[in-house]
This record gives C-alpha cells, sequence and structure tokens, in this order.
C-alpha cells in the first residue's frame, strides 16, 4: 500500500520508482496475464518472438508465487552495506523519508550481513504490524484510554508516519522484505527466487510461504491452498503476487506507465458482511454531481466500521432494486472503498417503495441536467448552489490546491454563515476586524490564518487552476495550461473559437468546452479580475519562465531587503552578525513572507549557521527540506551553491540570494 507523501515529512525520491501492480480477481485474469507474458517473450505458437528479435534459449517459464503482504511499502537504501534512507512508496516516485523511524524496527538490519556487499542497494519490503502484536496493542491503548486501531495495517502505517521516533520504537512493527529495486553491483541472482533468499541471508526477514510454479493449474492451487490458511497466518494479507522469476525475461518485459508486465497481485475476494440499509441521502459535489448515498446501519467489514457507502447514480440504485430498510450486503471494494453489493436473498415481502430520484437539486432547488450518455445528474447553478460553494471553497484550500493551513472545513462554515465570503477570492480580503466575531477565533489563530492566505499567493499557477475546481481541470491538467499560457491572463484571453490551435496537446474538445463555460461565466469575472491582479504582483505571473535571483542583503544600517513591502522593514539596529542576528532577521522578515512555504537553504553564510538559519525560517511557519524537489516553494543561496540551484533553476523555482555584509 503507497500513500501521498505528507508535507510533515521530508520527501525522498527513490532511485528506481515502485511501480503499483497490476490486480487480478479470477482465474480468467490470471490466464491473460499468463498469455500476455508468453506472447510478449515469444514462448506461444504463432506469436513474434521477442519482438522480432528471436526467442530467447531459457528455461521454461516459471513464476514466483508469494504473499502479498496487507501494510505500508518502503524503500530501504543501503551505501556499502549501511542503512543510509528509508522512505515510503508515496507516489512511487517519491516517498516521505521515515529513516529515523524505520531504524527502531527491531528485525530490519541496521549493516547488511553479507559479503561482498553492493556499493547501492535499494530493498523494497512491507512494514506490518503480526496480529497478536496488534491485539496487544490496542489493549495497551485502551487500558491508558487513548483511541484504539482499526486494523492491523492502519496501525503499522499510523506508528511509522509518527514525528518522534520514540513512539515508533514503542509500537511492535516488523519488516518483510520482497524485493529489491536499485542495484549498483554485479547481479545477486538469476532469479527472483534467488534473490530472496539473498536478502534472507543478508538478515532480512523473508516469508518462505513462496512457491515456484510452471502452469496457470499451479498458481490456482497455490491460491486455494493459501486462500485456506488466510485466517491462521500471522499478519493479514490481501491475496498473492505472481512474478515471472527469471530476471532476465523481467527485464525483456519490461513496464508500462505504472505497472511491471512481468507481475501481477492476484486480490482475494473482499469480505462481505450484511446490514440494514437505513437511508439513501443525497450528496452534491463541488462539480454539481448529486450522487446517492447509503446511510447503513454501522458494520465492521475487513476491521473497518462503515456507516456510509456510495450508490453511485440513479441507474445503480434501479439496478440493484435498493430500498430503505432492506438487509443489504456491503463490502470494501479494493478492501478501501465501501459499496452495496446487493440486496439480500429472499428480501422481505414487504418493502418501501422504490427511491425516486429528484429533478431539482437538494440544495438550491435548481432543475438537474443529465448530458446524454452520462449516468450522473448535475445542478448548474454553480456558486449559487451553497451546496457546490461549500465544497468549492474547501477544495481551494486544500493541501493539493492552494494549501491553506487552518482553512478547513469548519472555519469555511463559520466564514460562509457570517456571510464573510461567497468565492474564493474572498479568502483573500479577509482582516483581523472580520475575523474576530468567529468562535475560537483568538488573535494568534487570527494571525496565523491570515499569513497563511498570505502565503498562498506565492502558489503556482497550476495550483490556481486546480483550486478553482473546473469540471475535467485535474492536476496534470493544470500544469500542462500552467506552462502553456504561462499566466492567468493568457488563459483568459485565449481564443475558444478554435481551442485545437489555441491550446497544447492533451487539452481536448470536452476541456476546451469545460473552460470556456468557466472563464466566460458572467459570474465568475470579479473572481478572475481579483485573482489575476493578485497573482501578477506575487510574482507568480512568470512562473514557469527561469526564475531570477533576488539579491537580499542583510545590512548594517541601510540598504534593507529588496522585494519586500517596505511596511514590513524597520531599522535593523545594533549586534553581531552571529546568533544576535536572527532577533533581527525575525523584525525583518514578517512571518507573512515565509508562512507556509517549502523552503531549502544553500551554501555558506559569513557569521549565520544554515541551522541557525533554518532554525528562523522553521518558528516563522516555514517547512526547511534537505533536497530541492517539485514542491519545494524557495531557494534561499549563500556562498558556493552547489548542484541544488542547478536543480532549482530548471525546476523554474524562486531563488532569493542572501547576502551578509563585511564584519
Amino acid at each position: 500500500m503507497g500513500t501521498t507523501p505528507d508535507d510533515a515529512f521530508e520527501k525522498l525520491r527513490h532511485l528506481r520508482p515502485m511501480l503499483s501492480l497490476a490486480n487480478a480477481f479470477d482465474r480468467d485474469d490470471v490466464i491473460a496475464f499468463d498469455r500476455r507474458v508468453r506472447g510478449l517473450l515469444g514462448l506461444e505458437e504463432g506469436s513474434q518472438p521477442n519482438h522480432g528479435k528471436g526467442l530467447r534459449e531459457e528455461a521454461e517459464l516459471s513464476y514466483c508465487a508469494e504473499l502479498k503482504f496487507d501494510g505500508l511499502a518502503v524503500n530501504l537504501q543501503y551505501h556499502d552495506g549501511q542503512l543510509k534512507a528509508a522512505a515510503t512508496r508515496g507516489d512511487g516516485s517519491e516517498g516521505e523519508n521515515v529513516l529515523a523511524n524505520i531504524r527502531t524496527i527491531r528485525n530490519l538490519p541496521l549493516r547488511l550481513l553479507v559479503q561482498p556487499v553492493p556499493a547501492v542497494i535499494e530493498i523494497r519490503g512491507e512494514v506490518l504490524m503480526f496480529r497478536e502484536d496488534f491485539d496487544r496493542l490496542n489493549e495497551s491503548q485502551r487500558a491508558l484510554g487513548e483511541q484504539v486501531f482499526a486494523n492491523p495495517r492502519n496501525a503499522a502505517a499510523g506508528s511509522l508516519r509518527q514525528m518522534d521516533p520514540r513512539v515508533t520504537a514503542s509500537r511492535p512493527l516488523r519488516f518483510m522484505a520482497y524485493g529489491i529495486g536499485e542495484l549498483q553491483a554485479r547481479p545477486l541472482a538469476d532469479t527472483h527466487s534467488g534473490c530472496l533468499a539473498w536478502l534472507d541471508a543478508a538478515g532480512f526477514s523473508v516469508d518462505s510461504r513462496r512457491r515456484r510454479c510452471q502452469s496457470i493449474d499451479e498458481l490456482m492451487a497455490f491460491y486455494e491452498e493459501i486462500a485456506r490458511q488466510r485466517d491462521s497466518l500471522p499478519f493479514d494479507i490481501d491475496g498473492l503476487v505472481y512474478k515471472v522469476d527469471s530476471l532476465s525475461w523481467q527485464e525483456q518485459l519490461g513496464s508500462i506507465a505504472r505497472s511491471p508486465r512481468f507481475a501481477i497481485a492476484h486480490k482475494f475476494p473482499a469480505q462481505e458482511m450484511v446490514t440494514e440499509l437505513l437511508a439513501i441521502d443525497l450528496q452534491v459535489g463541488r462539480t454539481g454531481a448529486v450522487t446517492p448515498v447509503a446511510r447503513l446501519k454501522p458494520v465492521q467489514v475487513g476491521g473497518v466500521q462503515v456507516t456510509n457507502a456510495t450508490l453511485h447514480n440513479q441507474d445503480e440504485i434501479a439496478r440493484k432494486d435498493l430500498r430503505v430498510g432492506d438487509l443489504v450486503i456491503v463490502r470494501r471494494a479494493g478492501d478501501v472503498i465501501p459499496e452495496v453489493v446487493s440486496v439480500l436473498e429472499p428480501v422481505a415481502r414487504v418493502r418501501a417503495a422504490a427511491f425516486e430520484f429528484p429533478s431539482h437539486c437538494p440544495s438550491c432547488g435548481s432543475p438537474l441536467f443529465r448530458e446524454p450518455g452520462e449516468a450522473v445528474w448535475r445542478c448548474q447553478a454553480q456558486w449559487a448552489c451553497e451546496a457546490q460553494k461549500r465544497q468549492r471553497l474547501i477544495h481551494f484550500a486544500s493541501r493539493k490546491a492552494l494549501d491553506i493551513e487552518g482553512l478547513g472545513e469548519k472555519i469555511i462554515q463559520e466564514l460562509l454563515v457570517h456571510q464573510l465570503i461567497d468565492d474564493p477570492s474572498d479568502f483573500y480580503g479577509l482582516n483581523g476586524a472580520s475575523l474576530k466575531p468567529l468562535p475560537r477565533m483568538g488573535a494568534k489563530r487570527i494571525e496565523q490564518l491570515l499569513c497563511a492566505i498570505e502565503a498562498s499567493k506565492h502558489r503556482p499557477l497550476s495550483r490556481l487552476l486546480f483550486g478553482l475546481g473546473i469540471r475535467h481541470v485535474g492536476e496534470e491538467v493544470a500544469r500542462v495550461l500552467a506552462q502553456d499560457k504561462k499566466t492567468l491572463t493568457g488563459l483568459r484571453e485565449t481564443c475558444w473559437t478554435d481551442p485545437e490551435v489555441m491550446l497544447p496537446d492533451g487539452v481536448g474538445i470536452e476541456i476546451a468546452n469545460s473552460l470556456q463555460t468557466f472563464f466566460e461565466h458572467p459570474g465568475h469575472q470579479r473572481m478572475l479580475d481579483r485573482f489575476e491582479l493578485w497573482w501578477a504582483a506575487a510574482g507568480n505571473s512568470k512562473q514557469d519562465a527561469q526564475p531570477a535571483v533576488i539579491s537580499v542583503l542583510v545590512p548594517e544600517q541601510s540598504d534593507l531587503l529588496k522585494g519586500v513591502d517596505e511596511a514590513a522593514i524597520q531599522d535593523w539596529g545594533d549586534g553581531s552578525l552571529s546568533r544576535d542576528l536572527l532577533p533581527l532577521l525575525d523584525q525583518q522578515l514578517p512571518q507573512a513572507l515565509v508562512q507556509g512555504l517549502c523552503i531549502v537553504i544553500t551554501g555558506s553564510f559569513k557569521d549565520l549557521s544554515r541551522d541557525d538559519l533554518a532554525e528562523f525560517l522553521r518558528r516563522r511557519g516555514a517547512r526547511v527540506l534537505s533536497s530541492v524537489s517539485r514542491n519545494t516553494d524557495l531557494l534561499i543561496l549563500g556562498e558556493n551553491a552547489g548542484s541544488k540551484l542547478v536543480k532549482a533553476q530548471a525546476l523554474g523555482i524562486k531563488l532569493i540570494e542572501l547576502k551578509l555584509p563585511a564584519a
């Protein structure tokens, strides 16, 4: 299992991507996988051998079948035999740096126990918690009056991602190795099975319940055998993984965008439980989609209490003939998302009336509309619909959009109730006087919120476009548009009569129509005018151009910060330019300038240590990272800046050169 990298941890890029696996759910899926593998390798009669390169002279095709652990996937880096880095899977390219926590896991070797050791090697595996250990942990949590965990997977993930490694050390975590990523050494073995044996010898825990299979029948027999043993295993699994055993054939098969061609996950059927359908409610999303939701009598499914489940759309309710009061079968699709499978047979003789989907929006009363070929009914009132407005405002402030820390659902609801906001641009007109009447809004919280709102003006244009919630414009499309048009003005001035000419590759007619509808809507012009002004003033109008270096001189008495609002600048006063400089920096760099930004420091500073500068920035609400990535907002340059500067320039990250005067 992977997670999107969290801003609480520094990011760490994997040397080789951690791809996800395609899924198989039955024998036919496994047969199709085997047929694809044999076809690509030229092992089937009538296929093109090895894409015309000739049939490989290898042994008969065999698979290594192994258990699929239900935990948190991690990637370890060993340099010259020593554990030097560890990260969660994250998005497959980079994850969260959890080295300090990983080092506390008792069954994980900090030094490889074999000779010779590779110069660099990535070890892939799963952090999990055995069932007995999980039960004891929850007993301890109850005794202390603390929250218990829903299942071992959640307990393992939550324990590994603690900010305090001492908490992780107190939890009974284990690491189970299942593969190798980057290898800077001679091959360790000819087969995946051989690599697992090497991992065992190197000191890693490797589950022995694996089998080399040479036919579909052997794979299915092993699958059924493990399925029978599943409940008696010491840890949770959610299926099996089949990998082509030959490493040379693995290399030949390669990968597609997100998954390798040489492996597949054969998932177990999701656990199903019976409960009562108490009601069918309707939710209006930020794009106007009206989604029916089943309210269920609470039931435990796969270790998680389920009370709600999406019913998708009107057609799905009709197809399953779901009615309030029915006993229904519920499962978690992919062991994650709750869904109603069907009504329990036989149904009760006396049933409630069939559910009637409304013709008008349950929030604002506007007529609902369904486009030809679509299953979803939509409200087209946009910002005039209170439900859409609320969801759009929440989305705008969310982490992947403008990332306004402290601006959550509850505060947004209070702002709406007090009629302080009507669209996202109103966030930027808030002040201390308007926020003070809100409940639980003291001076400190108001200051933090206003600083976070101000800091959000420095987000890239792509984040603003994504935050506006335009239909069909996700993160990737927003990035493409921002890179092509550079400014909000450029996008607004696009000639919508010929979108194929005016828009970049990857933006089709459906997206173009959605953009045209949004940008030409009369009710959006005030909001767009304000954003256009603010984003240009914040320096984001040329976000994809090569960034200029802003020289910031820390003066003796004058030459104040260039590019900083004069109102934020006061006299520096006396004091040495060592640690005593920090109070002066504290006066000259208000929290609003760094709050919420991800900052990297490179180079050296006369009479000012990087640790002191980092401490200062953290105290003012910034996150100081050790490496430059796409998530970096600002790079502060000292003397002798190195490779971080080159990478930041390539990524278009803003640069500030901090210069200290001669003593």
